[in-house]
């Protein structure tokens, strides 16, 4: 009866370690290591939340999505990148990005996410972002406090593709600014508009967006 009963209880709590009551899957540094290390690849639909901070190894990237219909709470938590300017060079590096993997209905909200990095020589290869969505569509980016701080390298913030929402973001560092495929709609950030930002195509949409570096 009694090894029922602590089959039962084992069977009740290992759910709760990979998914919270609400059903939403949790990640941390410890379930990224479980699954394999990094980067975490999220490639089902779904809701994710960090129970925890991530810090990748230098040049890898924290979490790479590829499958439609995602939700990425933050919760709170810092993701942090570093690149390595000295090793093979990769010339598209998102800390968080969809690898150049076609998706749709992404959301990314609530947490810090920082970039930082060197080279022993300047290298004009722009691709190294905090928060990069190229290939996607239809991308919210929302209450993320986002830095890069890069030397001898160039990039910026944050890029999101067509028909996307960037709304109340504080962007800083010394590379920064985002990067809009129109349309979107860009409300509330500050210093959205700021060094290696830019738009590309029309009717994208500014409002209430504040400052530069």
């Amino acid at each position: 009866m009694k090894k029922h009963a602590l089959a039962f209880l084992a069977m009740t709590l290992a759910p709760a370690c990979l998914y919270a009551v609400d059903g939403v899957t949790l990640i941390n540094q410890s379930t990224v290591n479980a699954a394999g290390g990094f980067p975490y690849r999220i490639m089902q639909s779904g809701s994710y939340k960090l129970s925890g901070p991530l810090s990748p190894l230098v040049n890898q990237s924290a979490i790479v999505i590829s499958a439609n219909n995602v939700v990425l709470d933050l919760n709170g938590f810092s993701v942090q990148c570093s690149l390595d300017g000295t090793a093979p060079f990769i010339n598209i590096f998102g800390c968080i990005s969809d690898n150049l993997t076609a998706a749709h209905n992404i959301t990314i909200r609530n947490g810090t996410v920082t970039l930082t990095g060197s080279a022993s020589s300047p290298n004009l290869v722009t691709g190294n972002v905090g928060v990069s969505f190229l290939a996607s569509n239809r991308v919210t980016v929302e209450y993320l406090q986002i830095e890069v701080n890069l030397t001898n390298l160039v990039g910026r913030c944050l890029d999101v593709p067509t028909n996307s929402i960037v709304r109340s973001n504080i962007l800083s560092g010394n590379q920064g600014g985002v990067d809009a495929s129109c349309p979107a709609l860009l409300d509330g950030n500050i210093n959205a508009a700021s060094a290696g930002g830019g738009h590309t195509g029309g009717n994208c949409v500014f409002v209430n967006n504040i400052g530069s570096f």
